[in-house]
């Protein structure tokens, strides 16, 4: 059986194929132009949309569709402040979408499945509102004739209740 100084001199002895060389740095995907703005608003809170557009050196209306589109998906609030707006960024981390993976996902569920062809109804034409009638031209007489008997003595019910009658 051998003896743990030897094996330790093994080890020593060994030798990487990456020894010597610099270290090479881990390239990461690139952020996306929303992906840095949330980033920045994550680190500077109540930040308006013109100074994230000057912090970022983007143009105001992409700034602005950016801020706009991370509100809509929920991941910034904003406050109303003298006449603008500020916005704080939602959450801890920025969201991650796959695409790859997901595509995956919606092709296997998709596979082998014939498509349903559309069936297009017979439009059937909607019932037109009555026109408002004219504040002249109100009579309550006729108003209460045509109501359900039903609808009218609810509404007999609740007058004598206003009035305390």
């Amino acid at each position: 059986m051998p003896d743990l100084k030897s094996e330790l001199k093994k080890l020593e002895a060994l030798k990487f194929d990456d020894e010597g060389e610099p270290d090479m740095p881990i390239t990461m995907k690139p952020k996306s132009e929303r992906e840095s703005v949330w980033e920045y608003i994550k680190a500077n809170p109540m930040s308006s949309s013109a100074g994230v557009s000057a912090a970022l050196g983007i143009d105001a209306s992409s700034s602005s569709s950016q801020v706009g589109a991370l509100l809509n998906k929920s991941l910034l609030t904003r406050v109303h402040i003298g006449g603008s707006y500020h916005y704080t960024a939602v959450g801890d981390s920025y969201p991650v979408f796959d695409r790859v993976a997901h595509g995956k996902k919606l092709g296997r569920a998709t596979r082998g499945k014939p498509k349903k062809s559309r069936v297009v109804k017979d439009e059937v034409p909607k019932a037109q509102a009555p026109a408002p009638i004219p504040l002249a031209a109100f009579s309550a007489q006729d108003m209460i004739e045509s109501m359900p008997v039903g609808k009218a003595r609810a509404l007999y019910d609740e007058l004598k209740k206003l009035f305390g009658v």
